[in-house]
């Protein structure tokens, strides 16, 4: 009965050695071969959709007058991507919407524990701004 049970007991450890080597390859290979894979997925991931709500229509009252009109509304906003947010893109940022530096700043300070939410800097900005940033997109990582 002995011998039986060492049996036993020896097959179980090698199945669980055998898992383990075979789960061990296989991260190994993905860490080591499919590396750059991977890295690119998560690199075209990294974009953030935000829904935007669809237009409610114009109200008007009894009369036909407009009480209200559709316009378009656009913020500049700072999303972390885990790189923290140079001076250059800050001090660029300041001057273009017309603020300090360091209002800027304690924006970022006061959203430091929901970084995974954008930090609103400015909104109801107009078409020129909206334009110049998205003409440094590649300059402004994160805006």
């Amino acid at each position: 009965m002995d011998k039986k049970m060492l049996k036993r007991t020896r097959i179980f450890i090698s199945m669980v050695v055998f898992i383990f080597i075979v789960l061990s390859a296989r991260l190994a290979y993905l860490q080591i071969f499919q590396h750059e894979q991977y890295w690119g997925r998560a690199e075209k991931n990294r974009l953030r959709i935000l829904p935007i709500t669809a237009p409610r229509g114009e109200i008007f009252d009894r009369y036909g007058r407009q009480l209200v009109s559709n316009r378009p509304g656009f913020t500049v906003s700072l999303v972390d991507l885990g790189q923290g947010y140079d001076d250059d893109t800050i001090s660029y940022l300041s001057r273009l919407l017309e603020m300090e530096e360091e209002e800027i700043n304690e924006k970022i300070r006061s959203q430091y524990y929901r970084r995974y939410l954008p930090i609103r800097l400015k909104t109801d900005v107009s078409m020129e701004i909206v334009s110049r940033i998205a003409e440094r997109r590649m300059e402004l990582p994160g805006v």
